[in-house]
Order: C-alpha cells, then sequence, then structure tokens
C-alpha cells in the first residue's frame, strides 16, 4: 500500500502543484514511452455541458483549464496514466480544504498532466496506474466552487505551460460563431461609452477599446457565455494586435498568453482589451474579428467619428 502524505494545516496549493509539476517527469522513463504508445485523449465525463472555456477572465487570472457541469457523474482519466497525487478530505481532515477542494493529478505516457479539480470524492485504489475505464471520482462542488462541476486542466510540465484542452480532446460539434456585441471606449475626464455600432464624441488624447465577446458551442445553450479562441483588431485596415488562447505559459512575473500578461488581455477584468490609441480628427473604422476553436468567425465593424 502507498503510503500517504499528511498536508499541513496551512499551505498553498499552488506549491503543491509547482513541487509535483517539478518533478512529473522522473516518474516516467523514456523505455515506459516505448513500451506503452500514448493513445491519444478521451473526454472525462460521458455528456459534455460546458460553463467555462480555456482562457477566460477570473478577475485577476486566467481560467487554466474547461469548466463541465456534472454532479455526482463518474469522472475518468482521459488516458491512462500514474497517479501523481490525490486530495480528498475524507483522508485529510483536520486540513484546511483548499481553493481546488478534492482533486487529483495524473501524468500519462507523452509526459503531460492532466488536473480534475473539486471532485465530490476520490475513488482510487493501492496501484499508482489507473486506465479509463477505472473511475477516478465523482463529480462534485468541493473547494472555491459556484456550483457542481468538474475543473478540467492539461499541463505540459517540459514548456511549463498549461494546455487548451479543447485542441488535444476529441472534436465536438459546435455551429455557432462567437458573439461580438459590443465596444467599451473609454477616455480620460468621461465615463465609459457602450458603442453597439457607430459614436461621435469631442477628445484630446488617448482612448482605450475594449470588446464584449461571448461564444456558445450550440445554438440551445445560448445562455451560457463562453471564452473565445482568437481576437484580432484593426483600425482603419490597420492590424493593431491579435492574441490566440491554445497555451498559458507561467511565468516568474505571471501567466502569460502568447506573452500577454492578464493585465494587457482582460484590462477591466470582463472585457476583451483591444488597444490604446491616439486617434486624430475624422472617422475611423474598428474592426473586431473573433473565432472560436473550431474555425466559426465573426466580423464586426464599428465607426468612430472623433471632432476635437
Amino acid at each position: 500500500m502507498r503510503k500517504q502524505t499528511t498536508l499541513p494545516t496551512r499551505y498553498k496549493p499552488w506549491i503543491l502543484i509547482a513541487v509535483i509539476f517539478a518533478t512529473a517527469l522522473s516518474c516516467s522513463t523514456r523505455s515506459d514511452q516505448a513500451n506503452n504508445p500514448f493513445p491519444g485523449y478521451t473526454w472525462p465525463l460521458p455528456e459534455l455541458r460546458f460553463t467555462s472555456f480555456f482562457g477566460e477572465t477570473r478577475g485577476n487570472h486566467f481560467h487554466n483549464g474547461i469548466d463541465l457541469s456534472s454532479h455526482l457523474e463518474s469522472v475518468y482519466p482521459v488516458a491512462p496514466g500514474t497517479i501523481l497525487f490525490a486530495w480528498d478530505k475524507k483522508r485529510y481532515p483536520f486540513a484546511n480544504t483548499p481553493g481546488m477542494g478534492n482533486w487529483t493529478a495524473i501524468l500519462h505516457g507523452n509526459q503531460q498532466i492532466s488536473v480534475y479539480l473539486h471532485l465530490d470524492r476520490i475513488i482510487t485504489n493501492d496501484q499508482p496506474r489507473i486506465g479509463t475505464e477505472q473511475p477516478l471520482g465523482k463529480s462534485g462542488n468541493s473547494g472555491r466552487s459556484s456550483g457542481s462541476h468538474l475543473h478540467f486542466s492539461l499541463y505540459d510540465p517540459q514548456k511549463n505551460s498549461y494546455l487548451n484542452p479543447l485542441e488535444k480532446l476529441p472534436q465536438v460539434r459546435d455551429d455557432t460563431k462567437p458573439q461580438i456585441r459590443h465596444l467599451i471606449l473609454e477616455r480620460d475626464g468621461h465615463k465609459p461609452v457602450l458603442i453597439r455600432e457607430k459614436f461621435s464624441f469631442h477628445h484630446q488624447g488617448s482612448v482605450i477599446l475594449h470588446a464584449s465577446i461571448q461564444d456558445h458551442v450550440s445554438r440551445n445553450e445560448l445562455h451560457r457565455n463562453l471564452g473565445i479562441y482568437f481576437l484580432e483588431i484593426h483600425i482603419n485596415g490597420e492590424k493593431k494586435s491579435s492574441y490566440r488562447f491554445d497555451t498559458i505559459e507561467i511565468h516568474p512575473e505571471g501567466p502569460q498568453v502568447n506573452g500577454k500578461k492578464f493585465g494587457d488581455i482582460f484590462a477591466n477584468k470582463r472585457y476583451y482589451y483591444l488597444t490604446k490609441a491616439i486617434l486624430p480628427s475624422g472617422t475611423h473604422k474598428i474592426t473586431v474579428i473573433a473565432e472560436d476553436l473550431h474555425k466559426n468567425r465573426s466580423e464586426k465593424e464599428f465607426l468612430l467619428t472623433l471632432n476635437q
């Protein structure tokens, strides 16, 4: 039987994750990979009800996985692997529950780690290896969670990056385009302005533009507002910025997406940051392009007329 390590009553969950990820590569050898070719990923739940996508804002940080609505359903490993760690409140009754709740991490033959958070309980046996037919736990609402769901993440220790799970898991049907709803214009000395199509104003100096954009997996779930995969902005036909939510790289100064920190993408914590620019007098065409991971593309133009 494997010896369980008791955690101190107070600890930082991210420190524990860092230790696990830093030592993960020593748990599997190249010969293991040769003898057990990586079969690819499968979904951890039989039914898929998305409530959050990779890279969304969480107020002060990026969402590093996907959320699937689920209550007391069996959760399965997305591929065979080695259980690196499993935390369950029932095993550590005197320890404070971390924000991740009951969770487990599994190292796979491709040297990537899958992480499963907010479980109701952990189901493991005495063997470190686990296959895709054996449930690892039941979905739940443990830890810092606003409703019963599974948070699923993929981590690459070699690149020190979280990966977008939707790029690695089997493709799902997605028949809807992202919705580019409106712009938010900010300028010194004035309240933010919501712009649906066009806006005329007097101003000298720089302006900041944000965009309200939402995605949906199907027309039957338009009440679920999800994040996008790709965003690009043009001003008067000239590309100003773009970024793609494919990875979240971990850096000493903080996580980054395509070299951009959280505040560079979600400046006001709710909307997507587009650009800060000094616009001369006249009418300017702002073009916003948004895509989901399945290449469903939306493009919308806004007209700003500046009178100085």
